[in-house]
């Protein structure tokens, strides 16, 4: 899976992210382009990894100010559902 090999998180984590967050939406955004779905959901995880986790972020969540955002909101994810 993409987002496992561009985040290493666990799929408990992949699978909460991706019920909560709007990668999905930004995957819809990008195809259309002539790619495969993979590609685009590879491209997709590129560029959500190319952002960084600000100090807002940082202070409700507690995800580490400038890490790649799509990797901070996996393993967050992966925490919160560690915990459960």
């Amino acid at each position: 899976m993409a987002i496992a090999r561009a985040t290493d998180g666990e799929p408990e984590g992949i699978r909460d992210f991706l019920d909560r967050r709007r990668f999905a939406d930004s995957v819809c955004e990008f195809s259309g382009k002539g790619q495969s779905l993979e590609d685009t959901i590879r491209n997709t995880g590129r560029i959500w990894n190319g952002w960084r986790i600000g100090r807002s972020i940082q202070r409700e969540t507690g995800i580490p100010r400038g890490l790649p955002y799509l990797t901070g909101w996996v393993h967050h994810f992966g925490m919160l559902a560690e915990a459960a």
